[in-house]
């Protein structure tokens, strides 16, 4: 969350941005995930996707107005909500083009790989078995009870 913010906020906002964005991450992760249904082994899009969404809408409130280059600081500071109104364009405008090209790349896989999974014995298996023939731990099938 402070990613998008940093060197623009003071410590203080970065605290706060920090409480902000636990519950908003952690909620990505264990409710949006399961809801949306989509694969994430590691979170990220829960974790750096959402919160650097949030990062960059709170830049919008709380950069200061002396560090920032285009003179212009957060609605908390200045009253002026151009900031914030230009934080979530420009995220609007990211979001847009990250899903044309990522409907694009799909697009390409599944017309190259014939899909984007492979088969659920392939995955139980573990890929490097499956697909390379080779195995880091040879005593794990992957199919062990």
């Amino acid at each position: 969350v402070v990613t998008p913010a940093a060197g623009f906020v003071e410590p203080w906002a970065a605290v706060v941005m920090g409480l902000l964005v636990s519950p908003v991450c952690y909620l990505a992760i264990s409710k949006l995930k399961a809801r949306l249904g989509y694969d994430d082994a590691l979170d990220a899009f829960g974790c750096h996707g959402v919160g650097g969404l949030l990062g960059g809408v709170l830049t919008g409130l709380f950069c200061v107005p002396e560090l920032s280059w285009t003179g212009k600081g957060g609605l908390l500071y200045t009253g002026d909500p151009s900031l914030l109104v230009s934080q979530v364009l420009g995220i609007l405008v990211t979001l847009a083009i990250v899903v044309v090209l990522d409907l694009l790349l799909v697009a390409a896989v599944r017309a190259v790989f014939g899909g984007l999974r492979v088969s659920e014995r392939d995955e139980a298996l573990g890929l490097d078995v499956s697909v390379h023939g080779e195995s880091a731990y040879p005593a794990f099938t992957g199919l062990d009870s």
